[in-house]
């Protein structure tokens, strides 16, 4: 892929995450950390997948972070299970 397609995609990527992380805002208030947390999450997964589709190289140390924030063996990203738990324990289960 071409970098600067590949540009264009992220930053298309970055601005969805971005409207979907204020339209949670008005729905949400109240879960503030999870719906950052998620918003986060999903910016890391878009500038990984960037450097990861443009053949870019990362140091081990970005990597690390890229796979303890973002990838489990699954493919999960672990924000969800921390949602999750937020909401559950907001519901006093």
């Amino acid at each position: 892929m071409q970098t600067l397609e590949a540009l264009r995609i992220l930053r298309t990527k970055l601005a969805a995450i971005d409207q979907e992380h204020d339209a949670e805002f008005a729905l949400q208030d109240s879960e503030r950390e999870a719906i950052d947390a998620k918003a986060e999450a999903q910016a890391l997964s878009a500038i990984f997948d960037f450097l990861k589709e443009c053949k870019i190289t990362l140091p081990d140390s970005l990597l690390r972070i890229f796979r303890r924030y973002l990838r489990t063996s699954k493919h999960e990203i672990p924000v969800i299970r921390h949602k999750a738990r937020a909401r559950r324990h907001s519901l006093g289960r």
